[in-house]
Parts: structure tokens; sequence; C-alpha cells
């Protein structure tokens, strides 16, 4: 029996977020897919997704979310090898973390 290695990518990823709807957006690059084939899931705190590009390649990566969002109002489109995922904020979006360097 022969085992054929899959070879895995990490997929890349945007986020942005909209301050005025509450919403953060994710754009997940999958060049050389189907949308058929996609496989997105949502959790209030992060996401995976796996892809097959090839026999013997996949798109595959979960990513922690950088605010907690409603997982079940998500809304997604598969645009020209963009995953568009627009999800609404659980939490206020005026809390932010400011960098100051020390000294």
């Amino acid at each position: 029996m022969e085992v054929v290695l899959m070879e895995k990518i990490e997929p890349c990823t945007c986020f942005s977020f909209d301050d005025q709807a509450g919403r953060l957006r994710i754009e997940v690059k999958l060049p050389g897919v189907k949308e058929k084939d996609v496989t997105l899931e949502m959790k209030n705190d992060n996401f995976s997704v796996r892809a097959p590009k090839a026999e013997d390649v996949e798109y595959s990566g979960c990513f922690p979310l950088p605010r907690e969002i409603e997982s079940d109002q998500v809304e997604v489109k598969f645009e020209s090898e963009y995953l568009k995922i627009i999800a609404p904020a659980v939490r206020d979006w005026t809390q932010r973390i400011i960098y100051r360097p020390l000294g």
C-alpha cells in the first residue's frame, strides 16, 4: 500500500475591523481552489479553514480571532480566490490596546 503525503499550506489571512458597524472582516486567500471544496468552521473565538488545491496539496489553518464574535450570524462568500467572512462582535469595539514603548 502506497502512502501519499499531503503537503499542507497555511493560507494567507487578513483581518480588519469596522468600528462603525462593530464587525470583524476576514479574508482568506485560497488560489487554485473551488468554492465547493472549501470547509470553514467558525467558533466564537477562532476559525479553521481547509481546502484541497491539488491531489497532494491542501490549504489548512486554524486562526484565533482578535475579538469574540457571534458565530451563528457570520456572512461568508467566495470571490476571486478569496473567502470573505464578516462577523458581528460580541463585545464593544471601543476597547483598544495602544502600544507605547518603554523609556
